[in-house]
């Protein structure tokens, strides 16, 4: 079977990973920068490896193990107030990191080896017009952030490996991510509309991410992916379909004056508008488990 070596695989998406790659019986190992923390999370993986993702992992020629692929899940949580550090942060986890990784891969890889690298619907501008994998890219920052994280993906293709980037939406388990922020409100009674409600969210069952990953492995896809429901969805519904779940009400409302001031810059990605259509992933024959977030609550919550 497979060997493959996961970044990131203490995280939320990337413990989910992890667990679901062995479950069907791949290797799976982990490069981290808590090796033992990510050993304890995630008991499965074969061996976690260290690395800070802050210089070229050289020491990657000596590993005994040639990897089939690897799936880079790194980079600094995007939640949160947008400082002048974090965003450094952000920018060296993912453009930087991805790089040395990229650079690296041929003496660690076998050939024709695979890179599956995260990415994000933060590519696109925002928008109420349904955008997908050919539409153009947007002007502020989380959009060159993830122009850049992509071309540092994609400089493993000069080393003879497949590349795929995931741009991800919201990742839909009740273990973390948007929803477990989500689910205390909304159980109190106090979920409801984000400033008008009339955003668009596009999101994603987190099966429907782990199957499809595993999709581009059996199938050899490389480029770019939107992987998020063919069905987006207004932030309001979202909302009221929760709430419906849960059996409570969900007509609690925040103003966009007072998600600007508790976020800041980050309160855009809250605020705005993106819907997106996942055109290249339906077309490569990849059929969602998950469209419907009524469906998708209901599996999740129940």
């Amino acid at each position: 079977m497979e060997n493959i070596l996961v970044t990131g695989a203490s995280g939320f998406i990337g413990s989910h990973v992890c667990n679901h790659l062995s479950s069907l019986g791949y290797n799976v190992y982990g490069l981290s920068r808590f090796p033992e923390y990510t050993k304890t999370k995630v008991p499965i993986l074969k061996s976690v490896y260290f690395w800070d993702g802050l210089s070229k992992p050289s020491w990657f020629t000596d590993l005994e193990i040639n990897f089939d692929a690897v799936i880079n899940l790194m980079g600094e949580p995007v939640v949160g107030r947008w400082t002048k550090s974090k965003k450094n942060k952000m920018w060296q986890s993912r453009v930087l990191a991805t790089r040395y990784l990229s650079e690296s891969m041929n003496n660690f890889t076998k050939n024709n080896a695979k890179l599956i690298s995260m990415s994000a619907i933060g590519f696109y501008p925002e928008s109420d017009v349904p955008s997908n994998e050919d539409s153009d890219s947007g002007q502020d920052f989380l959009s060159s952030l993830v122009v850049e994280w992509e071309k540092a993906a994609m400089v493993a293709k000069e080393y003879g490996v497949n590349v795929t980037c995931l741009r991800t939406g919201i990742v839909l388990d009740p273990t973390g991510g948007a929803l477990r922020r989500m689910l205390l409100p909304a159980k109190f009674g106090l979920g409801g509309n984000l400033g008008s409600g009339n955003q668009w969210w596009s999101w994603v069952h987190i099966m429907d991410l782990m199957q499809f990953i595993v999709y581009i492995l059996q199938n050899n896809l490389s480029g770019i992916y939107n992987v998020t429901s063919p069905v987006p969805i207004q932030q309001k519904k979202f909302a009221r379909i929760l709430g419906k779940t849960l059996k409570r009400p969900a007509f609690f409302w925040i103003p966009e004056i007072v998600i600007r001031l508790i976020f800041g810059e980050f309160s855009q990605e809250l605020l705005g508008s993106r819907r997106i259509i996942p055109t290249n992933t339906l077309s490569s024959g990849y059929v969602f488990s998950f469209s419907d977030l009524n469906k998708a609550l209901r599996e999740l919550l129940a």
